[in-house]
């Protein structure tokens, strides 16, 4: 099960008018019409109405606004699961999405959410994900409780993306070695490669702009790994994104692959972009679900691999309207 983010726009807002509360629900949470609407209203304080979907199936809603009085934060307004979906854990998972988003982001500190007292399965499922009541009484809704999530503090990076050029090689080399690295791309003990295959064969075919390019990439001087894009004769673009152990859970996998793939879109001219996770592989699988890749059938010109996988595409279209692209 693959749960992702998608921006409710003009291609997918008949989706969102079809998720529906539970009979009863109507003192807890407002109905599709009314989120679609209020982030229209609230576009000035940058609310977005938020599709949850499951595959391509969407399972909810969220709205997602600025709180600009002090103190500022973001307002988690609304989040609305469709009544026949409820129980199955989308909320928990659709609220994990969104937290990770506004840490990407950080405008703000924390991110607050307005909850009604006896709604205490909302109340329970934003207690586990880490929000704690703030004790302020809303004077317009004393009978809510005013809960809030602080964002963990991001650390800096310097990253740099250079084009692989000979020098990065050992690089590469040392990365490909590694067993954590590799053994979900079928090399449970790395892949041992020479320093002279790389220079004389690998180079020369990698990069190929525009249609193919691969990056080294920093932070700092620090190596931390490779991104790659190849986009073939039907505009399908191969992603790839490979980083070591060290560098892993600072945000820079997430930097990586959002670079490579504005350079497939903006320059190798790709209309999709995909990757081929392998299933066991939970971080790169969450990683895909946040920049917003979703399972498709796999293109029959494109060869099985070796290894379990799951097939993900995403277009040049929906990459530019969540990035606010035009």
């Amino acid at each position: 099960m693959i749960i992702t983010l998608q921006p409710i726009n003009e291609f997918n807002y008949p989706d969102a008018l079809r998720v529906q509360r539970r009979p009863g629900q109507e003192a807890y949470v407002a109905d599709s019409a009314e989120i679609l609407a209020r982030a229209y209203a609230y576009r000035a304080h940058r609310a977005t109405a938020w599709g949850i979907y499951e595959d391509q199936k969407i399972v909810g809603l969220a709205l997602l606004e600025d709180l600009e009085d002090e103190p500022a934060c973001y307002h988690l307004s609304e989040l609305l699961i469709h009544g026949p979906e409820q129980g199955r854990g989308y909320g928990s998972q659709a609220l994990a999405l969104l937290l990770d988003h506004c840490r990407r982001e950080r405008t703000y500190p924390t991110v607050e959410v307005c909850v009604k007292q006896a709604d205490a399965a909302a109340i329970h499922v934003y207690e586990k994900a880490g929000f704690r009541n703030t004790g302020f009484i809303d004077p317009d809704a004393p009978d809510s409780l005013i809960l809030s999530f602080a964002l963990p503090e991001v650390r800096q990076t310097n990253l740099e993306f250079h084009l692989t050029a000979q020098a990065d090689l050992p690089n590469v080399q040392r990365l490909w070695a590694d067993p954590a690295v590799m053994s979900f791309v079928g090399f449970p003990e790395g892949l041992q490669e020479s320093l002279g295959n790389l220079e004389h064969q690998w180079l020369p075919w990698v990069q190929q702009p525009p249609k193919r390019q691969h990056w080294s990439v920093y932070d700092g001087d620090e190596y931390c790994g490779e991104t790659f894009y190849d986009v073939d004769e039907t505009g399908l673009a191969s992603m790839d994104i490979k980083l070591l152990p060290a560098a892993r859970g600072r945000g820079i996998a997430f930097a990586a692959l959002s670079y490579a793939l504005d350079a497939a879109f903006r320059v190798g001219g790709a209309k999709r972009a995909y990757v081929d996770p392998n299933p066991e592989n939970g971080k790169a699988l969450a990683l895909y679900a946040r920049l917003g890749f979703l399972p498709a059938a796999r293109p029959a010109h494109l060869e099985e691999p070796d290894v379990p996988y799951v097939y993900l595409e995403l277009t040049a279209g929906n990459w530019e309207a969540r990035n606010g692209i035009s």
